[in-house]
């Protein structure tokens, strides 16, 4: 992870503790592990070589989760979306059996398959809303955009998502 040397222990603390949330909203929006690695560095790096005074007693995450936002969107409009690696399992799960973990393993497949066919800003919205829990304003700051364009975004994509994943059951059947 980047150096956060410059930033008071506070608000060194507070980057550390934002780091899943800024790679998550950025791996939402490309589609790709290592890209949202890349750009959730880079935000923090901007956040740090900022020029105008960052009141570090105000929230950072907010600040943090635009600008990934918009890097992350500018690398998603710039190059084609890679598949995301599938995780190989929970650590914390107890052993299952080969047939329970490949069934697992194929759920899981479909899913990434689905998120992957939406547009960057749904896959954004539906992480922040329903990985992060944000508050439809909350989201709506980060994005840039209106609560009603948030809660529309998000109907939208969960709709699709449930239908594509709906299909991708039939075909398995």
């Amino acid at each position: 992870m980047v150096t956060t040397s410059r930033l008071n222990p506070k608000a060194r603390l507070e980057v550390q503790r934002l780091w899943p949330q800024v790679w998550g909203l950025a791996a939402a929006i490309t589609g790709d592990r290592h890209a949202a690695e890349d750009l959730a560095q880079d935000a923090i790096l901007k956040l740090l070589s900022t020029k105008s005074a960052i009141d570090f007693d105000r929230p950072l995450r907010p600040l943090l989760l635009t600008i990934v936002r918009r890097l992350a969107l500018d690398h998603a409009a710039g190059r084609p979306r890679k598949a995301l690696p599938l995780i190989e399992g929970d650590p914390e799960a107890p052993e299952n059996s080969p047939d329970e973990f490949a069934r697992r393993r194929e759920r899981k497949k479909l899913l990434w398959e689905a998120l992957e066919d939406l547009p960057p800003v749904w896959r954004a919205v539906l992480w922040l809303r329903d990985g992060l829990g944000d508050s439809y304003a909350q989201i709506a700051e980060i994005l840039e955009i209106t609560t009603d364009v948030v809660r529309t975004t998000l109907h939208r994509a969960r709709r699709r998502l449930r239908a594509k994943l709906e299909a991708q059951m039939e075909d398995l059947s």
